[in-house]
């Protein structure tokens, strides 16, 4: 997932899947990219049928951009409509490029979502994904309808202010209040499902035309379109999917199984969950997740402000304290007063708890500062958090149409739409919150948002996959797992990795959602091996991460081919462009 929306947080706030404004009190150092900004007016560059670059955004590299334009309905030749498909691509680093006997051909890239944007991903983690994989081969972004500069777009609002107007009315959790609060999230998924799929369906039916199974078909004409470029036999499709990106995957090798070449799957969903519209599985680890912050924050107190400083710092008692002040901030907010005034609630706090499950190494250290500051009462080192935050929160610069922005409905119309349709009654809907909560009292309510809409969702896909995925590939597949992924399960990588026979699971030993955020020199060998010859983990293999949450950071002088990688993974991870699934920020309607 990852998040695509601007939380409503009262002392920090999710931008492009992080956390901000908290680094100053936890002594963890920026994560956001300190390139220059730069536009590229992508409304100039004419569509064409061919693959069709021109340079663009050379401060981050060599990229070239195009717009391909494609049929809006691949399963019906007599329509004339199409789609622009925007696309990002950095070359092959090597001496004469794709034309190189060399060259090992394109990988396309999906950071995840449903709704992120393999532009931006690519604009500013491509140089470290093509160092992973090699210079040899070429990287490719490209916007799926529905998302940033591909057309259709899955906007449903006019304008963005209405979009913040709406998002900032809901920011309290259902376990924040009584019973009602049930209901207003019932009622307010519904309203949202009815005006987002009628919007989109007065738009020539875009909301049919955003399905998983026509980017798949979109991502094998690009792949088709780059061999061709060079005069060269296509050798399938390249391709490293994270989070609804292995979705993605899974669907183009069950639709075209014999042109898969090569295709890393990270952060597995379970497919056969997903396009039931059940989404049921992924809380499964919950759990143990956040036991993996009670745990690390025990082991090493030195580096974990709710360990420093006490005599009795056990993951127990460190759990029983982080559940008391989410009970206490639950019946008393509390008050922040500074130059204004506000308060830090339960639900902003169980948000951000639950987030940095995705990232411990990033997260756990700054969550754990703010459950030390909300425990003593230290409202102004809480406040110092949200420096900068207000001055932009009050804006009135709200641009019509970005690309962080259409991502939230892209996520709807592009879930809901490949979705099984159905009519679910209040009672039903209670049923379906009691199920998660018995998975994971922390992550229920904030899951909860993620299929709600899809309850009275008019709009479906015109093709979506019906039958049960899987089948025999050309090539193998690799599927990578955590085992204490909070919201993938391993269980899912090896369930969808029997069914497509010859594939392998790399199991590594660690939290966080998806491999990056636990960088690992051991996975991202397998990963790399696998690229360049095909060669799969041996079964039962498994890795370990290069750091743990909370452990010292131990620098060592970037010299060697493997540090080299590991710093690419690291900064893969630290940029925020994988679009996690679930994330927090895809969390208000």
């Amino acid at each position: 997932m990852l998040g695509l929306l601007a939380a409503t947080l009262v002392s920090l706030r999710f931008s492009n899947g992080h956390l901000e404004d908290i680094d100053q009190l936890s002594g963890v150092s920026d994560r956001n990219s300190d390139k220059p900004v730069e536009e590229f007016d992508w409304k100039q560059l004419a569509a064409s049928e061919d693959l069709v670059y021109t340079p663009c955004l050379a401060s981050y590299g060599n990229f070239q951009c195009a717009k391909l334009k494609v049929p809006l309905d691949w399963t019906d030749p007599s329509d004339q409509r199409t789609a622009e498909i925007a696309i990002i691509k950095l070359p092959a680093s090597i001496d004469g490029g794709e034309e190189n006997p060399n060259w090992a051909g394109p990988i396309l890239i999906n950071p995840g979502g449903p709704g992120g944007s393999g532009i931006e991903m690519v604009q500013h983690v491509g140089n470290d994904l093509q160092i992973l994989a090699g210079r040899n081969f070429s990287i490719i972004g490209f916007d799926p309808r529905g998302v940033g500069e591909t057309t259709p777009s899955g906007d449903c609002f006019q304008n963005a202010l209405d979009r913040e107007i709406w998002q900032q009315q809901s920011s309290r959790l259902v376990s924040s209040g009584g019973p009602e609060m049930l209901g207003d999230v019932y009622v307010r998924a519904r309203a949202y499902s009815k005006f987002c799929s009628t919007n989109l369906a007065k738009v020539n039916g875009t909301a049919s035309y955003m399905g998983t199974s026509f980017v798949a078909r979109d991502m094998l004409r690009i792949t088709e379109l780059s061999w061709k470029a060079v005069e060269r036999e296509s050798k399938g499709l390249q391709f490293w999917g994270f989070s609804y990106g292995s979705l993605l995957g899974q669907t183009f090798a069950h639709m075209f199984p014999d042109k898969v070449y090569r295709l890393i799957l990270d952060g597995v969903v379970d497919a056969e969950d997903y396009y039931r519209g059940l989404w049921s599985r992924n809380l499964l680890n919950t759990n143990k997740s956040i036991q993996e912050f009670y745990d690390s924050c025990a082991a090493n107190p030195h580096n974990c402000a709710l360990a420093a400083g006490h005599e009795k710092a056990d993951a127990k008692s460190i759990e029983l304290r982080v559940t008391k002040i989410l009970e206490s901030l639950k019946s008393a907010p509390l008050p922040l007063i500074d130059e204004y005034p506000d308060l830090l609630t339960y639900s902003q706090v169980k948000l951000l708890l639950f987030g940095s499950l995705y990232d411990p190494l990033g997260y756990f250290p700054k969550v754990a500062t703010l459950l030390a500051a909300a425990e003593s009462g230290d409202s102004l080192a809480i406040m110092k958090l949200k420096e900068g935050y207000f001055s932009e929160r009050f804006s009135c610069k709200f641009p019509d149409r970005t690309a962080g922005l259409r991502k939230n409905e892209a996520v709807h119309a592009i879930s809901c739409g490949d979705a099984d349709s159905k009519e679910e009654s209040f009672e039903e809907f209670k049923e379906y919150y009691n199920h998660l909560y018995n998975q994971s009292s922390l992550a229920a309510d904030l899951w909860l948002p993620i299929v709600s809409p899809c309850a009275g969702w008019k709009a479906r896909s015109k093709e979506r996959i019906l039958e049960k995925i899987g089948k025999h590939t050309s090539e193998p597949l690799l599927f990578v797992g955590n085992d204490l992924d909070p919201v993938t399960p391993l269980d899912n990588a090896i369930k969808m990795s029997e069914a497509f026979p010859n594939s392998a699971v790399l199991r590594q030993k660690s939290g966080s959602h998806t491999c990056f955020n636990a960088p690992s020199s051991c996975t991202i060998a397998y990963i790399r091996q696998y690229l360049n010859d095909g060669t799969l983990p041996p079964k039962g293999n498994t890795c370990e991460p290069n750091k743990k949450p909370f452990e010292d950071l131990v620098t060592t002088a970037v010299d060697t081919e493997d540090d080299q990688l590991l710093a690419a993974m690291t900064r893969v991870s630290q940029s925020g462009k994988i679009v996690h699934l679930g994330h927090p920020g895809f969390l208000h309607q």
